[in-house]
């Protein structure tokens, strides 16, 4: 991708499931967007649901526009069962192009 460092840290910050921290940097050279909504979510394989923070001022959502060189970081929720083996989160790198990027978070 030529937005994403691959750091993604996941916890069960919550009830509902876990709060993946997402950082990015614009690594291309013209702006680029990037929000929670442009990825999927796999526990063993099973797409699992997002959900809404309440808390945004602890973790606020993944969602900025990036110009080149420049970093962001947020948090995209889901409803991961406490005990997924593997966590999987799929990045829709372009809607032109069927292009995803998987990136391992366990």
């Amino acid at each position: 991708s030529r937005i994403f460092n691959d750091i993604f840290e996941y916890n069960n910050a919550t009830k509902n499931g876990g709060a993946i921290e997402c950082n990015a940097e614009n690594i291309g050279d013209s702006d680029q967007h990037v929000s929670y909504l442009d990825f999927d979510c796999y526990a063993d394989d099973v797409a699992v649901e997002y959900f809404y923070s309440v808390d945004d001022d602890k973790y606020p959502s993944l969602s900025a526009t990036l110009s080149k060189g420049k970093k962001t970081s947020g948090y995209a929720f889901y409803e991961v069962p406490k005990d997924a083996k593997k966590i999987v989160l799929e990045y829709d790198a372009s809607w032109l192009e069927d292009t995803n990027i998987e990136f391992i978070i366990k």
